[in-house]
Order: C-alpha cells, then sequence, then structure tokens
C-alpha cells in the first residue's frame, strides 16, 4: 500500500478502535489492514497504549488548607493591584465564588 494510504488509515484508527467508524471505512480498513503489517504493527501498539491509559487512574492532589487558598488569594490581588498601578477592581473570589475587594 501506499504511505499516503497507510496516514489516511493512521488518522481513523481511534474511531476504528472506539466503534465510532462508519461500517463501510471499517470495511475498508480491514481490507488495508489485511495487507499491511505496519498499519497492523501501529494498531497493535496504539491498542495497548489505550488499554494502558484506561487502567491508569491518576492520584488526586490532596486539597488546599484554607491557609493555602488565602496566600494565594492575596498573592493574585497583589498581582492585579500592581498590573493596574495599584487600583483594585472587585473580582470574582475563585476560591469561593464571591465577589471581594480591598
Amino acid at each position: 500500500m501506499t504511505d499516503r494510504h497507510c496516514k489516511e488509515i493512521f488518522a481513523v484508527l481511534s474511531e476504528y478502535l472506539d466503534a465510532q467508524l462508519p461500517a463501510k471505512n471499517c470495511r475498508e480498513l480491514e481490507r488495508h489492514l489485511n495487507g499491511c503489517r505496519p498499519c497492523i504493527a501501529f494498531l497493535e501498539s496504539l491498542k495497548t497504549t489505550v488499554e494502558a491509559c484506561r487502567k491508569y487512574r491518576a492520584p488526586r492532589p490532596p486539597a488546599l488548607s484554607k491557609q493555602v487558598k488565602a496566600a494565594l488569594l492575596a498573592a493574585i490581588q497583589r498581582s492585579h493591584r500592581s498590573e493596574q498601578g495599584g487600583r483594585e477592581r472587585p473580582r470574582e473570589n475563585c476560591f469561593t465564588g464571591s465577589t471581594r475587594s480591598s
């Protein structure tokens, strides 16, 4: 097969694995895979990668303490004041959703 055709196959392999590819396209892809060792190897590698990603669970970071949240908020407010020449507009607090001004 041509490199161009293989690149087209590579572009839809994720959809194929997720069963999101239309039936007509699946048949074309499967015909290509029957005779193309590089595409078969790429598909197997992609399957392995997808399976590993599905099994992986990233650890949740610990919650921020009230002290850390307050320090971050103060740093953000100082930064905004310096950007505006010392004036501070009321801003929504990203931690509580409330509006505060100093």
